[in-house]
């Protein structure tokens, strides 16, 4: 059985690769592969996790650049994760 396919990205200048660590309880991960132009990688992401900082509203902009990807792909589960929330305005 194939290990389901998570796209995990960063809107700030930190590695992603410490939130798997956390989620995955280990140490260290395996090499990542970064397929995110082909089709068949594209059609078999089951969840989309990306985190972003609250301070920042340019981060929380990059977020929404993903969205035309995420209409896209429409992975099954979506996670917007940040280290603290605070209230922010958006504009639209």
């Amino acid at each position: 059985m194939a290990h389901p396919r998570v796209l995990v990205v960063s809107c700030t200048d930190e590695n992603p690769s410490f939130l798997i660590e956390k989620i995955l309880d280990v140490a260290h991960l395996p090499e990542g592969i970064k397929t995110i132009g082909d089709q068949d990688f594209a059609d078999s992401v089951e969840a989309f996790i990306v985190y972003f900082n609250s301070k920042k509203e340019n981060s929380f902009s990059s977020v929404k650049q993903w969205l035309p990807y995420l209409k896209e792909i429409e992975p099954q589960s979506q996670l917007l994760v940040c280290e603290t929330c605070r209230e922010m305005m958006v504009k639209n």
